[in-house]
C-alpha cells in the first residue's frame, strides 16, 4: 500500500490526510452534539480549533528554530516538514492556549473534557476505519492479506476499533 498521494508535483502523505479528515470529523461531531445538547457551550469548539491551529502553525515553522537561515525566505517553510521539537512545542502551545482560553471565558471544565472525549472518539473511529494498520503474521481467518493471499496479518486497526 502506497503512503503517498501524488498530485503532480505535490506529494501528500496519506496518513496526514487521514489524520486531517479525522480531525474535521471530530470537530463536526463535537459541534453537532453541542448544538443538540447545550448550544450555549458552542464556544468550546472555537477554543479547541484555535488551539489546534496554533499547534499546527508552531509545528510548521519549527524548522526555523534550528535553522534561522530559513527565515530569509519564509516561503521555504511551506516545503519543509515540522520537526520533532516542533511537535512538542506545538502540543504545548495548543494546550496552554486551550487552558488559558477556557479559564478566561469561564467555560465549565467538565463540559470541555466531555466535549474533548466525544471528539477524540469520533476522530479515532474515522482514523481507524480509513487508515489500515497491519500487525504480525497470523493464520486466523480474519487476517488481512497485503499482496499474497497465503500470508495474512493481524488487522490492528480493527482490534483498536473493537476496544474503542
Amino acid at each position: 500500500m502506497v503512503d503517498v498521494l501524488s498530485l503532480g508535483p505535490l506529494l501528500i502523505r496519506l496518513s496526514w490526510l487521514y489524520l486531517g479528515i479525522s480531525a474535521l470529523a471530530a470537530f463536526w461531531v463535537m459541534k453537532a452534539v453541542l448544538k443538540r445538547k447545550s448550544p450555549e457551550d458552542l464556544q468550546i469548539v472555537d477554543v479547541l480549533s484555535n488551539g489546534l491551529i496554533w499547534g499546527i502553525l508552531i509545528w510548521k515553522v519549527s524548522p526555523a528554530f534550528t535553522d534561522p537561515s530559513l527565515l530569509a525566505n519564509p516561503f521555504t517553510l511551506i516545503v519543509y516538514p515540522g520537526t520533532a521539537l516542533g511537535v512538542r512545542l506545538g502540543m504545548l502551545a495548543a494546550l496552554l492556549y486551550t487552558v488559558y482560553s477556557v479559564w478566561k471565558r469561564s467555560i465549565d471544565w467538565k463540559i470541555t473534557l466531555d466535549t474533548l472525549t466525544i471528539g477524540w472518539i469520533a476522530a479515532s473511529i474515522v482514523f481507524l476505519l480509513s487508515h489500515w494498520q497491519y500487525g504480525t503474521a497470523t493464520a486466523l481467518p480474519w487476517g488481512i492479506s497485503i499482496s499474497d493471499p497465503a500470508f495474512r496479518y493481524h488487522p490492528v486497526n480493527v482490534y483498536k476499533l473493537i476496544l474503542l
